[in-house]
Formats: structure tokens, sequence, C-alpha cells
């Protein structure tokens, strides 16, 4: 019964046979995951048909694909953003140092797909115009700039003091640079 629900699904979206093959590895990897799974088939088809990169991460993170699915109604603000990206620092009980470091990184890795993953479902189910998922993407990018920024400076200051002179530039290029 199950598989004709995810066949039925996949054969809704832009690649039917990739949808197929993650929703199947989803339930393989999640089984206790089925019923949200149910609940949610149509969003997490379409995000399995267009994003190998995230029906993978979504394996291995069912319940950030699930908080995702949760939250796409409302846009993110940056400042709430920021707020959730300190929140996650500060879950790190010891300041940056070189044995942390790798921790705080992490948790930048972790928060950027997790809030990609929220951004990909708002364009993917249209929640949001193009323009306003790229000023989510930009804000996004501030964020985990700023975020990161900030760590790094604690890390070097630990380790030779405070620069007389904290003026400091980020020059970047890429989709959005």
């Amino acid at each position: 019964m199950i598989e004709n629900i995810l066949k039925e699904a996949a054969a809704a979206t832009p690649d039917p046979e990739r949808a197929l093959k993650n929703l199947s590895s989803f339930l393989e990897e999640n089984p206790e995951r089925g019923n949200e799974l149910q609940e949610h088939i149509r969003s997490i088809s379409l995000l399995f048909s267009h994003s190998q990169f995230l029906a993978n991460y979504s394996n291995t993170h069912p319940e950030d694909l699930f908080a995702a699915i949760s939250t796409i109604e409302n846009a993110p603000e940056r400042e709430a953003v920021a707020i959730a990206l300190k929140r996650e620092f500060d879950a790190i009980s010891e300041a940056p140092q070189r044995t942390t470091l790798p921790l705080y990184m992490n948790v930048v890795r972790r928060f950027r797909l997790k809030e990609i993953l929220k951004i990909t479902l708002r364009d993917i189910l249209k929640k949001a115009d193009l323009v306003d998922i790229m000023f989510e993407m930009s804000c996004l990018a501030d964020v985990i700039t700023e975020g990161s920024l900030n760590i790094i400076r604690q890390y070097v200051s630990s380790i030779y003091g405070s620069p007389e002179d904290e003026k400091f530039s980020v020059i970047a290029l890429g989709k959005l640079g």
C-alpha cells in the first residue's frame, strides 16, 4: 500500500524516477517516520525530485526535514535567523579555541544546511517568489558570515589579544557575489 502512495506521489514530480528512489530510501532509513512521510508526501516528493543533495541530507537528518516543512509558511527574518545561529553557538559550552573551533564550524555547516532546506522547500512549493527566495539566501549568507566572523574574532583575540583597529573586509565571489 505504501509503495502505491510513493509511486503516485513520485509520478507528480518533474523527475519521478529520482523522487521514487529517494522516497523509498528515506522510508528504508527512517521507517518510524512513515506516517509523517505520508502526511507531507507531496512536499517531500517534490524536494526529493529536485535535489539529490537535500534528499541525502534529509535521509540522515529527518528531524530537520520535518522541522523545515512545519515552518515553510513563514518567511524567515534576518534577526530571527541570527538569533537561531547564536543559540546554536551558545549551546557549545567552551569559548572558541583551537580545540573547539571545529565544533563551531560544524554548527555553521549544519545550520546552513537546515536553512537551505527551508528556503528550498519555500521555493519549490511556491511559498515565495524568486526575489524573496534570493533575499532569504542573501540574509542567510550575511548571518553566517557575521556569525563566523565573530567566532573567528574571539578565537584570534584569545591568542593574540584584541586588535587595535578592528576594521575588516570580507570579499566573496559566488552566485550572490
